[in-house]
């Protein structure tokens, strides 16, 4: 992810606040214990094992948001995304906007500031092979995200 850190130094607000991840759920609010959740998401990941993602390619979403996109690995990607908003998270699913699995990589409110950053990044022929190990969950506290947990994914044996 060296690759990216850069432009995420330039472009995202984010950048001090949490690692380069790819989101599964997006944040909520919600009474659910940590060991709740914890449960949840070890329930959710069952029988998941570590597999390889390609990223690959910058684009732009919402005039707002520069994204990596996923090239390989996608499928598997929205089938965690799709388990994790199971029970008890069901009801924070929003059925507004479609999943697409990505890495933020910027995020400019301004339109020409935008339009600008993303003629910058789209000179960067950018393609990063990795694996998926662990879903990590981070909770917000005092205007920072904290990692509550992680749950790592078994073995591929």
């Amino acid at each position: 992810m060296a690759l990216v850190q850069p432009i995420r130094e330039r472009f995202d607000p984010m950048v001090s606040l949490m690692p380069c991840h790819i989101t599964l759920v997006f944040p909520f609010e919600s009474d659910l214990s940590a060991e709740h959740l914890r449960a949840h998401v070890e329930l959710a990941t069952e029988g998941v094992t570590p597999f390889a993602i390609t990223l690959t390619g910058i684009t732009g979403s919402e005039s707002e948001y520069l994204f990596l996109e996923v090239e390989r690995g996608r499928a598997r990607i929205i089938g965690l995304h799709d388990r994790l908003y199971s029970e008890p998270l069901k009801a924070h699913l929003s059925r507004t906007h479609t999943f697409t699995p990505h890495v933020t990589v910027g995020r400019l409110r301004n339109h020409a500031a935008f339009e600008a950053a993303l003629a910058a990044v789209a000179q960067n022929e950018i393609q990063i092979q990795t694996v998926a190990r662990s879903v990590a969950v981070y909770r917000m506290a005092e205007d920072q995200w904290l990692r509550e947990f992680e749950v790592g994914f078994g073995n591929s044996d």
